[in-house]
């Protein structure tokens, strides 16, 4: 089905386009597009027609980082709001020495569940030398995953400077995005000490 979106707001397109879509895709955008007779035109004077937003850095059904949203709630929040694709967490624990399983038991949370697309990416927290040489690629190549988190801090996540860059190393072979909390951990701690002996 065609469908027709007259645009007129000037801070987008120029006064009177149209955009077609046709199968979910923009398939022309001018004056005066011509129609069929399957046709369905919207009317959209005075509003804004654009692209659906990405959201990516969401927290849904985490383990380490529970929060109020589930994928369905969280992801029609994302729709309400604009956003048609998420890109949301996975997240390691240190006793994981495979990611593969992560992976599988994130997506068995989210199948069927979401009303926009989405992606993930992995927090990692025990970048063994197997998960660094072999199943980064898998991730990469298979699932689409390209992207990695890495913490300097919280003692359940945190990594040390050289598996930092052990990671970035690999990543940057394989072409991931690469981001990293950064707060400096122990001068988060000796703050909180100080902090707490003052108020004793």
């Amino acid at each position: 089905m065609l469908i027709l979106l007259q645009v007129t707001a000037a801070e987008v397109l120029p006064p009177g386009l149209s955009i077609a879509v046709k199968s979910g895709k923009i398939t022309a955008i001018g004056e005066q597009l011509a129609g069929g007779p399957s046709t369905k035109v919207i009317d959209a004077q005075g509003a804004y027609v654009t692209p659906g937003g990405v959201d990516s850095h969401v927290h849904l059904d985490q383990d380490n980082c529970p929060t109020g949203d589930k994928w369905v709630s969280g992801s029609r929040s994302a729709l309400a709001g604009g956003n048609t694709t998420i890109i949301a967490f996975v997240s390691q624990e240190r006793r994981h020495e495979s990611l593969l399983p992560v992976l599988e038991e994130y997506q068995r949370r989210s199948r069927g569940q979401s009303y926009v697309d989405y992606g993930f990416h992995f927090i990692l927290t025990n970048p063994t030398e197997e998960i660094l040489q072999q199943e980064l690629h898998v991730m990469v190549e298979k699932h689409g995953i390209t992207s990695v988190k890495l913490y300097m801090t919280y003692p359940t996540m945190k990594l040390g400077d050289g598996d930092m860059l052990e990671v970035m190393m690999r990543t940057r072979e394989l072409g991931m995005t690469t981001m990293i909390h950064a707060e400096n951990s122990d001068m988060i701690d000796m703050y909180v000490f100080c902090s707490q002996l003052s108020h004793d």
